[in-house]
């Protein structure tokens, strides 16, 4: 189920897990692929939402899906510090 998708998941987290805090670029590049796996994963829990046979019952891919948002936005996050903080150097290095 949704493969593609989970293999772009992981190749973000692996290259997140790699990222240096000095790379600015590199930041930015992740965090746009990042907004966009966070986008499509959305959809994805859509789907699963309405596929749910009862209400309020909540599947465990759903769950997972969830997770895997949680992760994203957190490395999203951490990304923006990264890059935020390289502009902050660049401007009292002034």
């Amino acid at each position: 189920m949704y493969q593609d998708d989970i293999s772009l998941y992981n190749k973000v987290v692996s290259e997140y897990l790699k990222l240096e805090e000095t790379d600015r670029a590199g930041a930015i590049m992740l965090k746009k692929k990042m907004a966009a796996i966070y986008d499509r994963l959305s959809e994805i829990k859509l789907e699963l939402r309405k596929s749910e046979t009862k209400k309020g019952e909540t599947t465990p891919e759903r769950e997972r899906m969830a997770e895997r948002m949680k992760l994203l936005k957190e490395m999203y996050i951490d990304c923006r510090a990264i890059t935020n903080r390289q502009v902050s150097d660049y401007q009292m290095d002034r």
